[in-house]
């Protein structure tokens, strides 16, 4: 098995090296093993580990909660459904932000249309 120094495994992941060690340091992966100069060298098979981190972010996780779907995963006993549980209540969670979120435009909207921007501001209807 081949193994990546921390700038190649940067550059095949499109991740930082600053956010691999701070991922290292937060226990999203096992500490790696250090050569005698010590380099930390990787082991290939964490560049999968990263991009599900990658993937999990993009979609709205935090790391702590990563950390949690990370240790799912590594329980073999656990069913699917217990993931499919937790997806769920992140998809009511996004949903329940995107309400707030159009309530807040909906506002900001109405503030738009009260004003002509031609009064002074001690006269803005805003």
């Amino acid at each position: 098995m081949r193994h990546l120094t921390i700038g190649e495994l940067a550059k095949h992941t499109q991740v930082s090296k600053v956010a691999l060690r701070y991922y290292e340091r937060a226990g999203l992966f096992p500490s790696v093993t250090r050569l005698h100069s010590g380099y930390r060298v990787y082991s290939e098979n964490i560049v999968e580990r990263i991009q599900f981190i990658k993937n999990a972010k993009s979609v709205g996780y935090s790391l702590i909660e990563i950390q949690g779907l990370l240790d799912l995963q590594e329980n073999k006993t656990v069913k699917c459904e217990k993931l499919r549980d937790l997806v769920l209540k992140k998809q009511n969670a996004i949903h329940e932000k995107i309400l707030a979120l159009q309530k807040i435009e909906q506002t900001l909207q109405h503030f738009i249309a009260t004003c002509e921007g031609q009064d002074l501001i001690n006269k803005c209807t805003i």
